[in-house]
């Protein structure tokens, strides 16, 4: 568990191959400067804020994100193998180069605010079908929403 917790300038903050069982819990944290912030298969994440990733802030498969700000990270979260079980919501992504990735289907991803991320708010690396469709997109034009994703 890290709550109330500060990581600053580490190559990984939090790394840890859990077992389907056993999460990470970070809890009104803030991370800095970081290479990776959390890297972990099963976590949950709420009421902190990441910053300044230089390569993935937040990696997880299963587990609850909910109410945290990533901004200026390369990747803000990224979403792989079983997102199913992973619920992404509530969140505000700005001025990461990559707001989201998704690379599996069936994630919960609903009520983030997604503004000013630099190349994309969110990337979908999957063939399959994935619904972002709830989710504030910060954009005056609609027109404009197929650039960012």
């Amino acid at each position: 568990r890290a709550i109330n917790c500060t990581f600053n300038n580490n190559d990984f903050a939090i790394a840890f191959i859990s077992n389907p069982t056993s999460f990470i819990q970070v809890e009104n944290s803030q991370f800095s400067g970081n290479g990776r912030d959390v890297y972990t298969s099963t976590a949950n994440s709420y009421l902190s804020t990441y910053t300044g990733a230089t390569v993935t802030s937040f990696f997880a498969q299963k587990g609850e994100v909910k109410n945290n700000t990533w901004a200026d990270n390369a990747v803000g979260v990224e979403i792989s193998l079983f997102p199913w079980e992973l619920s992404v919501t509530d969140n505000t992504f700005s001025n990461n180069t990559v707001g989201m990735q998704v690379s599996g289907p069936g994630a919960l991803i609903e009520n983030n605010i997604f503004g000013g991320n630099i190349d994309f708010d969110a990337v979908i690396a999957t063939a399959q079908a994935v619904n972002i469709s709830n989710n504030c997109w910060c954009v005056s034009d609609p027109g404009d929403l197929p650039d960012r994703i």
